[in-house]
């Protein structure tokens, strides 16, 4: 005869069963949720010193035209920055080819000269665009399967004056910006908006979409209000549709955007490995 002591161990067992089968159910959707959700793009952001320190000591990455650009940086902190953003762009590739960083070639082509500075591309994968960004000290990189560009400025650089603001802003934008400046306390918010201003244009152009030329057509005050740390979408004329996400860092003084031409607002960031970042469709 079992004893009613044996039937509680009994019922309790079943029952503990059923919890860790539960939880062990929806640990697995969590994770089948995120790989049925196709990524679309990763990017990073990393200070130089930490990015140098990943890279594989006595290791042939660079191409050719990479070293030769390298090697003509007479600063030593612009060489460190220039490889640094080089081989993070390939860290973050690696997650959408799989292969490891060191095997990935990347070329430039200048559209109009030919030369090795235009729009980077990974050698061998045709579909995949590159975006990477450089400034005193910080890198960025941005790989995917949809157009992207990213772009960094650092709090450090020289700061950006009314003159040049005028030639690259809209009338809106220095409206805002003007206003700002009427408190003598504001000198740091203006110099924040301008930089992210100047990242998102700079993107722009990188997706082929403006010029240096062009720079004063696009109105992208919408990024100096409060809410722009939030995912922003900005309709640029019936051609042009970006979305804009803020990946400025107080902690190491460096504002920055990536935008790529998807509707952001549908899409996750999930932070992956070495401060990768995934964004996936919802």
């Amino acid at each position: 005869m079992i004893s009613g002591s044996l039937i509680g161990y009994i019922i309790v067992g079943l029952f503990l069963e059923v919890i860790v089968s539960c939880v062990c159910t929806v640990a697995f959707l969590f994770r089948l949720k995120y790989w049925v959700m196709k990524s679309l793009a990763y990017y990073s952001l990393g200070l130089t010193p930490v990015v140098l320190s990943r890279i594989p000591a006595e290791t042939d990455w660079m191409a050719p035209y990479e070293l030769d650009r390298a090697s003509s940086f007479a600063a030593r902190s612009d060489r460190d920055d220039y490889i640094a953003a080089h081989w993070l762009v390939r860290e973050v590739a690696s997650h959408v080819v799989g292969s490891v960083p060191e095997r990935l070639m990347i070329g430039q082509v200048c559209s109009d000269c030919g030369g090795n500075h235009g729009k980077p591309f990974l050698r061998g994968h045709p579909h995949i665009h590159l975006s990477l960004s450089h400034t005193i000290g910080v890198v960025a990189a941005a790989v995917g399967e949809v157009a992207i560009a990213i772009d960094v400025e650092s709090n450090v650089a020289e700061r950006l004056d009314d003159s040049v603001l005028e030639t690259v802003m809209t009338s809106s934008e220095l409206s805002i910006l003007r206003q700002v400046d009427i408190d003598p306390t504001s000198d740091a918010l203006k110099e924040g908006g301008a930089r992210r201003l100047w990242c998102a244009k700079e993107c722009l152009i990188k997706l082929g979409l403006l010029t240096l030329d062009t720079m004063c057509v696009a109105d992208l005050s919408r990024l100096l209000t409060p809410s722009h740390k939030h995912i922003c979408r900005r309709y640029l004329g019936e051609s042009m549709n970006v979305s804009f996400f803020d990946i400025s860092d107080t902690s190491i003084d460096v504002h920055g955007i990536f935008a790529c031409e998807l509707d952001m607002t549908k899409c996750e960031f999930m932070p992956i490995a070495h401060g990768v970042s995934s964004i996936v469709r919802l």
